[in-house]
């Protein structure tokens, strides 16, 4: 009888989420919130909470974030405040004894910011895509070579150790998708995560 129980404990203790995104998509789905935007959100938690304390790394985060959330789905669908209360619930149920006010008022505040960054661009993605495709139609070809070979060459200033190619095949490649990216005319739904 002992075995049995001890049994059905072991088997309930692994269906309980135990990290934050799992746990996370646990309750999402039982609050019946679950949206696909949320998973963009959860990809890149990790780096908003590690980088909560640089304002300008956070609105990064926060500004490359709006361009995924805004591929998801149209944006009058989306409500930031349903990933809030997901979040804190999925926080409570992993610390559940550890958890006090204090852990509530500072992920509160960690989440007030970061949807208060990401409520300032969503409604801007629309509007940038159609500047975006109207400067890329406009552009001549002579200046879209230009354009690549300055991101290009910008590119390897930044992250030297892309030069680390291991054929010259490489860096051509690399030069073809820059060039891609600028021809002929690229839209916020032509671009991959």
């Amino acid at each position: 009888m002992a075995a049995r129980m001890q049994k059905r404990r072991q088997d309930r203790e692994q269906d309980v989420p135990k990290t934050f995104y799992d746990m996370f998509c646990f309750n999402a789905a039982v609050m019946d919130l679950l949206e696909p935007w949320m998973y963009e959100i959860l990809e890149c938690f990790d780096i908003i909470v590690l980088n909560a304390g640089n304002s300008f790394r956070l609105q990064e985060e926060c500004d490359v974030l709006t361009l995924k959330i805004a591929k998801t789905q149209p944006i009058e669908q989306i409500n930031l405040s349903d990933f809030k209360a997901v979040m804190l619930a999925s926080l409570r149920s992993l610390v559940p004894k550890g958890w006090s006010s204090s852990h509530e008022s500072a992920w509160s505040w960690l989440w007030e910011q970061v949807e208060r960054l990401l409520q300032m661009q969503i409604g801007r993605v629309q509007k940038r895509e159609k500047l975006l495709s109207h400067f890329f139609e406009n552009l001549s070809e002579e200046i879209r070579e230009k354009v690549t070979w300055s991101i290009y060459e910008r590119f390897f200033s930044i992250v030297p150790a892309g030069r680390v190619h291991p054929s010259q095949a490489t860096g051509f490649k690399t030069f073809q998708a820059f060039s891609c990216y600028l021809s002929p005319c690229p839209t916020l739904h032509d671009f991959k995560s």
